[in-house]
């Protein structure tokens, strides 16, 4: 007979020390069993999205994702939803940065968006970001992996680690895997690219609207320079809002700002040229006044609903905004989405925090009424009495009523010609893109040839289009600016010819890499100057009045 004596408790130990890891190691593959991810990273401007989309089918978990310490001054705003709608979440933080926590158990698909600012360092010429390539969770994930985009304006990419291949065709994109996904992995992205952008942050927006026959806005704008760089005045700084969007001024405390519309069918792209350079850290503010397109904002008829203007701005994040509202008098304010601070009369007033609008005319925020007077409309009273009046003289009736419908009917061409050069210009835009695909050998010279062939053939319909409408055009002033327009658009179409022939010998090889980056250079400058040209002949001739 043996004793084993006092080594007893130790070999218990040891078993059910075992028996708890065996346990534990059970727990986190069966979580790895059938679960995926994706994240995707997209870099923009004033901004960056981190997209991280989890598919955990088997079991529930409590899932939560840590930022390092380094990142947690880039957090603007971080939201979460599932299959079923948002989900709540809580920031904590903790001794190496910040915990993440989605509230509840997760089981199936959960996306998490962290958005960030002051992403984006500057070292000589080029712009750095860095941020993790995978999320760090407390939980395996069986496959993964991770999409990095670069801003539209990216001109090349000139460091990646770790290093990966980088692609081209639909805009500059890196791509990592990682099967499994331990947790707690922690590998660091570093990469950086040329890029035509100047980041801002929007620190508030003191915003008053007018709704009426047109909808007018006022914006008291504060910006910041976020990165650590110098924003010079001479390049100066963007916002894209609404197509169709008229500028009527830019103010400081000084008096007028320096500014410019670029106007496409997508957008209107306004640059303001601040009165000085914007050192590292420094605000600017100004004053914004525009109208904005009514039928993206307001719909229906004897009972309107208004989707409130907080997105004028978009792809720019805003920090703080007042929004004060105010009706034509005389309406009544039936309903109203959101809290508002201040109901009173025919005004609301919301104050919002931290937001970034992606798109124009989507907010959440929307007020139904019923429209009182605004200055077009003619009380009933008065409108009796003209009618009396307009009776007795149906000549001098007959006359005005003509009249207007020819005013309207000269508006009407003006307003297509107008709108007809922009999707012209847009047309020559895409032609030097798919020039430039084809002198980087990204497409083939069939796929080339049919693009061309496509887009010159909508341009030849668009000049017939103006051609036949420029024909009923009285207004001196409107022809005078229609030819002026098309002056820059036959230049237009010369540089074209120019960037495709040098395009053409750079692919055959029959002229050296200095000249042909000499006379690309000029062909750029050239480019830049006619566009501007292009973009102000347009908008004068939206703002002639008739």
């Amino acid at each position: 007979m043996v004793k084993i004596g006092k080594p007893i408790p130790v070999i218990l130990i040891i078993i059910l020390t075992m028996l708890s890891l065996h346990t534990n190691l059970y727990q986190i593959n069966a979580q790895i069993i059938g679960s995926s991810g994706k994240r995707i990273i997209e870099i923009h401007a004033n901004y960056a999205i981190v997209r991280d989309e989890l598919y955990i089918p088997e079991v529930t978990v409590n899932l939560t994702q840590h930022i390092p310490k380094q990142y947690s001054n880039e957090l603007f705003m971080v939201k979460a939803y599932d299959e079923k709608g948002v989900r709540d979440l809580a920031l904590e933080n903790e001794e190496d940065g910040v915990k993440i926590v989605v509230l509840g158990e997760v089981k199936g698909k959960i996306t998490i968006e962290t958005y960030l600012i002051n992403h984006l360092k500057k070292s000589a010429d080029k712009y750095v970001f860095q941020y993790p390539i995978y999320p760090i969770l407390d939980v395996t994930i069986e496959a993964f992996n991770t999409t990095i985009i670069y801003p539209a304006e990216t001109l090349n990419v000139t460091t990646i680690i770790p290093p990966t291949n980088i692609t081209t065709m639909d805009g500059w994109k890196a791509k990592y895997a990682q099967s499994p996904l331990p947790m707690q992995t922690t590998i660091e992205l570093y990469t950086s690219f040329k890029a035509s952008i100047t980041p801002i942050v929007i620190d508030k927006i003191i915003r008053y609207v007018n709704i009426g026959q047109e909808i007018g806005v006022k914006d008291e704008i504060t910006v910041r320079n976020p990165t650590d760089t110098t924003i010079s005045r001479g390049a100066g700084f963007k916002f894209h809002m609404p197509p169709g969007t008229s500028i009527s001024s830019a103010t400081d405390p000084l008096g007028p700002v320096n500014y410019k519309v670029n106007s496409t069918s997508t957008a209107t792209i306004v640059t303001i040229y601040p009165r000085i350079d914007l050192q590292s850290g420094w605000t600017y503010g100004f004053t914004l006044e525009y109208k904005i397109p009514r039928e993206r904002y307001v719909a229906g008829g004897q009972q309107e609903t208004l989707t409130i203007p907080i997105d004028t701005i978009i792809q720019t994040p805003i920090k703080q905004m007042n929004v004060t509202v105010k009706f034509s008098e005389g309406t009544k304010i039936l309903s109203y989405t959101g809290t508002p601070t201040k109901i009173e009369g025919t005004i609301l007033k919301y104050d919002l925090s931290g937001f970034i609008a992606k798109d124009y005319g989507a907010s959440d925020l929307k007020a139904t009424y019923i429209p009182g007077q605004t200055p077009m409309q003619i009380p009933i009273n008065i409108l009796a009495y003209t009618i009396i009046a307009l009776t007795a003289t149906s000549t001098i009736y007959l006359k005005y009523r003509f009249s207007k419908v020819k005013m309207a009917t000269k508006i009407s061409y003006i307003r297509a010609i107008y709108d007809a050069y922009l999707k012209e210009k847009d047309l020559y835009i895409k032609l030097k893109e798919t020039i430039e695909k084809y002198g980087d050998e990204e497409i083939s010279r069939k796929q080339y040839l049919e693009e061309k062939k496509r887009i010159m053939d909508e341009i030849k319909a668009l000049t017939d289009k103006i051609n036949e409408a420029k024909m009923k055009v009285e207004s001196e002033e409107a022809r005078s600016k229609i030819g002026e327009i098309e002056e820059e658009m036959g230049k237009l179409k010369a540089l074209m010819d120019r960037i495709e022939d040098i395009e053409g010998r750079r692919i055959s090889k029959t002229i050296r890499r200095v000249e042909y980056q000499r006379i690309r250079d000029a062909n750029e400058k050239a480019y830049a100057r006619i566009m501007r040209r292009i973009d102000a002949r347009i908008n004068e001739l939206r703002e002639i009045k008739l």
